[in-house]
């Protein structure tokens, strides 16, 4: 299942639902800034394929909406940056990428996995990656130069894509 925007397009649902791909509609997180507050990956995160950690402002309409995923409350994003940009992490291979402003549940979950934690300076890590097949994308040169080293990543120039993900797969 896709977790996507409430402001999606029509044309986009109508794509969805004419490929028979189930979606659910996130909600606006209260603690959010609005023009971002519908933005799934400031408020959900996937841990695994059984499990989902969501911002406790937003979790009962997730756990009501999502039956077959054991949903966590997690702890409440602000509007202020860093702090709303918690749920905002990248996970790729055996490491998680992000700033040191990572939610305590999941960063306690990826302790226990012995998952690395790579840090960057970008909080909104998500809004500025994209896993694809075995590599990265990103447009962000300060994540290019940290990570080219270190993990499969390509740079891509921003006048020719906008890496804005509104979309979790669930």
């Amino acid at each position: 299942m896709l977790i996507i925007s409430h402001k999606s397009k029509k044309e986009f649902t109508d794509f969805l639902d004419s490929k028979k791909i189930k979606y659910l509609k996130t909600i606006d997180n209260p603690n959010l800034d609005k023009r971002i507050s519908d933005h799934p990956d400031l408020s959900i995160f996937k841990l695994d394929d059984e499990n989902i950690i969501v911002d406790k402002n937003v979790y009962d309409y997730y756990k009501k909406n999502l039956k077959n995923i054991n949903v966590i409350k997690g702890d409440e994003v602000s509007k202020k940056y860093p702090y709303d940009a918690l749920y905002n992490i990248v996970k790729f291979k055996n490491y998680y990428i992000h700033n040191d402003f990572t939610e305590k549940h999941i960063k306690l979950y990826f302790k226990e996995k012995n998952i690395e934690h790579l840090f960057i300076k970008q909080g909104y890590t998500r809004c500025s990656m994209l896993v694809f097949n075995e590599n990265l994308l990103t447009s962000d040169m300060g994540i290019f130069k940290k990570l080219k080293n270190i993990l499969p990543i390509t740079l891509l120039k921003e006048e020719k894509f906008l890496l804005t993900v509104l979309i979790r797969d669930f």
